[in-house]
């Protein structure tokens, strides 16, 4: 990494950056489980045709950290691009910090990303806005001034915090049947860190091979989804018929939010409804951990993209609606390249 230092700015390599992060993290109201440890050494993993440099870096306010970021420089061919190793770049904030403080701040941020977009030679930017407060963070103004665009996502989003029977009773009439029939039909178990084995995530791994036809990703991903389970970033459920592994799935998790990663049916028993108490389960036994958001999953509209979601995406969102909760949206902020000199540069 060339990029000159900036004061009071604290790198990933520096010693200091993981308990800087963990203030910044603690005091996060979002705590995405899908940025933690693990899950950024996936994301390489899965991205495994890129090269990914950590440029993660902490903002600080006298001794206390104010923003951090993490991002990566990802190098695939001739492009570079930043992200969060192939994710979106992932922004928090100290919110206790008066306006005036975050916005001064804010200004070395700026500087400090557009020297490094000039030193890496970078020509795009990835970052999702979660809209916290209901506004668009500093970031996401940044990237559209210097000309990006931002895109509507959305998310099928339940409130754990609502409780049991609010829960069941938002769901659909049919979903409650299919959860119902799943507790009667199947053998539910669900694996944590101090049930789970190495045979419990090959099971799954082959399940997903013969739902998909083919191995889509590495054993070393699978590898590390056990590793998260076993660091209790992430827990299993599985469903069971006949003794057989007919259906299970794989949720992240932090002390906040429940996120449903993978999951894997048996294609003959599509007629039934095996994934419905999957996810009951799932939901109930991230209420038991303490988090108070279940993410189940993106929702797509038909006219949405100038490339229509097929109808096996359309069915699948369908599904998810099943569950009840709300549909959130967050923001895809884009910058393809363009000038970083501005004369209203302020935020």
């Amino acid at each position: 990494m060339t990029v000159e230092p900036f004061p009071g700015v604290v790198t990933a390599d520096d010693p200091r950056f993981t308990a800087l992060w963990q203030v910044l993290w603690q005091a996060d109201t979002l705590q995405n489980p899908l940025y933690l440890p693990l899950h950024q050494i996936y994301s390489q993993e899965y991205a495994a045709s890129a090269i990914f440099e950590n440029r993660s870096a902490i903002f600080l306010h006298g001794d206390q950290p104010a923003f951090g970021l993490l991002i990566s420089l990802s190098i695939e061919g001739e492009q570079r691009e930043l992200t969060c190793f192939g994710r979106p770049i992932l922004l928090v904030e100290n919110r206790d910090l008066d306006t005036v403080t975050r916005k001064n701040l804010f200004k070395r941020l700026k500087s400090w990303l557009a020297s490094m977009v000039l030193e890496s030679g970078a020509t795009q930017i990835y970052f999702r806005d979660y809209l916290e407060q209901g506004e668009l963070t500093y970031f996401s103004r940044l990237l559209l001034d210097w000309g990006g665009r931002a895109t509507p996502h959305f998310a099928q989003i339940m409130d754990l915090t609502a409780g049991k029977e609010n829960l069941w009773r938002g769901m659909t009439k049919g979903c409650r049947w299919g959860i119902n029939w799943g507790r009667k039909q199947m053998q539910v178990r669900t694996l944590d860190q101090h049930n789970v084995q190495a045979v419990d995530m090959e099971a799954f791994r082959l399940l997903h091979l013969e739902a998909a036809g083919r191995e889509t990703r590495s054993q070393r991903t699978w590898d590390l989804q056990y590793e998260m389970v076993m660091a209790g970033e992430a827990f299993m459920i599985f469903g069971a018929m006949d003794q057989e592994l007919v259906s299970a799935a794989h949720f992240s998790i932090s002390p906040h939010q429940c996120y449903y990663g993978v999951g894997a049916s048996r294609r003959s028993l599509f007629d039934k409804p095996i994934a419905h108490v999957i996810l009951w389960e799932a939901m109930l036994h991230a209420s038991r951990l303490g988090c108070r958001k279940f993410e189940i999953g993106e929702q797509l509209f038909p006219k949405q993209n100038a490339v229509p979601p097929s109808k096996k995406e359309m069915d699948i969102c369908n599904f998810r609606r099943w569950f009840g909760g709300v549909c959130t949206t967050r923001l895809d902020v884009r910058w393809q390249g363009g000038s970083l000199a501005l004369e209203n540069g302020e935020s």
